[in-house]
């Protein structure tokens, strides 16, 4: 429902998983398979905000049987990232490269260059996690590549401290890692300069990209003195 996915925005998962098992009830009753499979994918994002992965994945799971059926196939990219995603929260960084990597195939066959970015972005943090740190190089600078040719800014903000901190931490290069750092921290000044509601600031923090990037750039700063 509507009003669960605001209750999800605000950050009141419990009560935001409430309103939509009762919108699934309806819609499993109406028999609308594509708003029942929506309503699960709903609903995993909030269980797996409260670290309540096996419900995150049996919904998740339950929505991509139901959206294979439709043959949506876009629909059908999106769960998969996101159950690589869950695995990801959990550590299983194999599996997160393997249900990411799925995804990208789908993104790329259905010309969706946003969610292209996005599971490259997803991949690189991946095979940073498992050291392969010139697979994860690759795939940041290719999801660079993707958000600046679309124009989105946030993705560009959210790539930049990404691929900076494989340069910084992976190969202690403090100097290829800086400019990226501060480009990154340019870009979030201007899109915080653009927030117009304390509920859209609030929705910006949770991305973690601003804090990050600040402590980013002191340990870059660190390294160079």
């Amino acid at each position: 429902s509507q009003l669960g996915s605001c209750y999800a925005y605000l950050g009141q998962h419990k009560k935001a998983i409430e309103l939509h098992k009762q919108a699934l009830v309806i819609s499993r009753e109406v028999g609308d398979k594509s708003t029942e499979a929506a309503y699960l994918v709903n609903m995993s994002n909030s269980y797996s905000r409260l670290e309540q992965d096996d419900l995150a994945f049996q919904h998740l799971s339950e929505a991509l049987v139901i959206i294979r059926k439709l043959g949506d196939r876009g629909v059908e990219g999106s769960i998969l990232g996101n159950i690589g995603s869950v695995y990801w929260q959990r550590g299983e960084y194999e599996r997160a490269i393997e249900y990411h990597t799925q995804a990208l195939a789908i993104n790329q066959e259905t010309g969706d260059r946003h969610g292209e970015a996005t599971r490259l972005g997803n991949l690189g943090v991946s095979y940073d996690r498992i050291g392969q740190l010139d697979l994860a190089i690759e795939h940041h600078t290719r999801a660079l590549a993707i958000s600046r040719e679309v124009g989105a800014p946030e993705g560009v903000g959210l790539r930049l401290p990404n691929l900076s901190m494989t340069h910084l931490e992976g190969f202690d290069d403090a100097s290829t890692a800086l400019p990226l750092l501060l480009e990154a921290g340019n870009i979030f000044d201007a899109l915080w300069a653009g927030l117009t509601s304390d509920n859209d600031r609030v929705s910006f923090g949770d991305t973690n990209g601003p804090i990050f990037t600040v402590s980013a750039l002191q340990r870059a700063h660190a390294q160079l003195e």
